[in-house]
C-alpha cells in the first residue's frame, strides 16, 4: 500500500546511482522515487533548485496521444546524453518532470502509432532556469485511430412495449506503465489511477455492430464522444437486435474504468404512461463532478414508507441523510424520483471538496451505492 506523503529512506535514484533524502552534497539531475508498485515520480524539488517541464504528446492533427512512453534524457557538460527518467502520458497526452537547472534536456516519445522524433532524441530545453516552468509539445507524425460515424434516425417503433435506460460514469482511468528498478519479482506493470476518464458511447443495430468490430465507418442512432458520464432512454424499435457500445478504441493504452447500468423496462397496459414494471434502482448523480449541488435520481418498484439517501465521506462517516419518503409518496407512480443535495452536512454547513458516496435505503435495506465528486 502506498500512502502519499511518506518519504522512503534510500529510495531515491538517478542515472548515476542512489542518493539520500537531504542531499549529501550530490549534484542531483532528476532524482526519482519508486512507488511500491513501480510508478516512477521525479522528486528533484527535495534536493536542488529545480525547473518544471510540462510536455504534451500530440499526433499530426494536434490531438493528444495518451499512453505514450516518454523518455527524458540529460546531457551534462562534456558528457554523453544519458536517460534520466521515463513517464507515460495521461488522457490529455501530458507528462510532468521536475529537473535540476543548468543542464540540457532531451526527450523521445514512443507510441503504437509512431515515435517522436522518428529516431534519436529531441532537445526540449537548454540550461533551464531554476523556478521556471516550460510548457512544451512533441508531435508524432501519424494520426490517432478514430471511429467514423454518422447519426441516423432509429427505425419506426409502432408498439410501446420495451425501452432501455442506460446510465454510466467513468470515475477513473489508469495510466499503465512498465515497472523498472523493482526488486519485487513478478510485477511487470504499474497502474496509476487518475480521476475522470472518458469513453465513446454508441447504439448500433446488428449490421453496424459488425462494421464497428471491423473498424469500418458506422451509422449510429445515438453517439457521445469522449464523455465522462451520461444517461439515455431508448425505445426499442420493432425489428433487429440492438447493441449498446462503451468504446475505448480511441485510447491507445490507457484503461478507462466504467460504472454502468443497462435496464430493460416493459410498459404495462396502464393508462398512466409513467407506470412501468421495474425494480428498485439508484442512478448516477448529475452533474458529476459538481459544485455546489447535484441531483440524485432513483426508481422504486412500489410505494414505500421509508426511502432515504445517505451521504458518506471517504472515511465512512455519514455526512447527511436525505429523507425522500414524502417526495415519493406524492408521486409514487412516477418511474424516476429526484432529490437535490446541496453539498452540506446535517447542520446545513458546506462540506469540503472530495469524493463522497451516496446510498439508497428502502425500508432500512441497502439498494445500491454510488460515488460522486465535489469540486470547489
Amino acid at each position: 500500500m502506498w500512502l502519499e506523503g511518506w518519504e522512503h529512506y534510500e529510495s531515491y535514484y538517478w542515472e548515476w546511482g542512489a542518493t539520500f533524502y537531504g542531499g549529501y552534497d550530490y549534484s542531483a539531475i532528476s532524482p526519482f522515487e519508486t512507488r511500491s508498485d513501480g510508478l516512477l515520480t521525479t522528486v528533484t524539488e527535495h534536493y536542488v533548485d529545480y525547473s518544471t517541464i510540462n510536455l504534451t504528446i500530440l499526433d499530426e492533427n494536434d490531438d493528444p496521444v495518451e499512453g505514450a512512453k516518454v523518455k527524458l534524457f540529460v546531457q551534462r557538460p562534456d558528457e554523453e546524453i544519458l536517460q534520466s527518467m521515463v513517464a507515460y502520458s495521461d488522457n490529455n497526452g501530458f507528462v510532468h518532470f521536475t529537473v535540476s537547472d543548468g543542464y540540457d534536456y532531451f526527450a523521445r516519445a514512443e507510441t503504437v502509432i509512431g515515435n517522436s522524433p522518428t529516431a534519436g532524441v529531441s532537445l526540449l530545453v537548454s540550461a533551464p532556469i531554476a523556478g521556471n516552468t516550460y510548457d512544451l509539445a512533441m508531435n508524432v507524425s501519424a494520426s490517432l485511430p478514430q471511429t467514423i460515424y454518422t447519426l441516423v434516425d432509429p427505425p419506426p417503433n409502432t408498439a410501446d412495449d420495451y425501452k432501455v435506460v442506460v446510465e454510466f460514469d467513468v470515475p477513473q482511468y489508469a495510466v499503465i506503465g512498465a515497472a523498472r528498478w523493482d526488486d519485487i519479482g513478478g510485477i511487470a506493470y504499474y497502474a496509476n489511477a487518475i480521476e475522470d476518464g472518458n469513453v465513446d458511447f454508441f447504439i448500433l443495430d446488428n449490421a453496424n455492430y459488425d462494421l464497428f468490430q471491423d473498424d469500418q465507418d458506422i451509422n449510429s442512432v445515438y453517439a457521445e464522444i469522449a464523455v465522462n458520464s451520461s444517461s439515455y432512454e431508448f425505445d426499442i424499435p420493432d425489428e433487429d437486435d440492438w447493441h449498446f457500445i462503451f468504446s475505448n478504441k480511441n485510447h491507445i493504452d490507457n484503461h478507462q474504468y466504467v460504472e454502468a447500468s443497462v435496464k430493460l423496462y416493459q410498459y404495462t397496459t396502464s393508462t398512466n404512461e409513467d407506470e412501468i414494471v421495474s425494480t428498485n434502482s439508484l442512478s448516477n448523480n448529475f452533474p458529476n463532478p459538481f459544485n455546489p449541488s447535484t441531483t440524485i435520481s432513483f426508481s422504486l418498484a412500489q410505494s414505500s414508507k421509508s426511502v432515504n439517501l445517505e451521504i458518506y465521506n471517504l472515511k465512512g462517516q455519514k455526512v447527511k441523510t436525505l429523507d425522500c419518503s414524502n417526495s415519493f409518496a406524492a408521486a409514487s407512480k412516477k418511474l424516476t424520483h429526484s432529490i437535490v443535495w446541496n453539498g452540506d452536512d446535517e447542520n446545513n454547513k458546506p462540506v469540503s471538496s472530495g469524493i463522497y458516496f451516496y446510498r439508497l435505503m428502502v425500508e432500512n435495506k441497502i439498494v445500491a451505492n454510488k460515488r460522486m465528486l465535489l469540486l470547489k
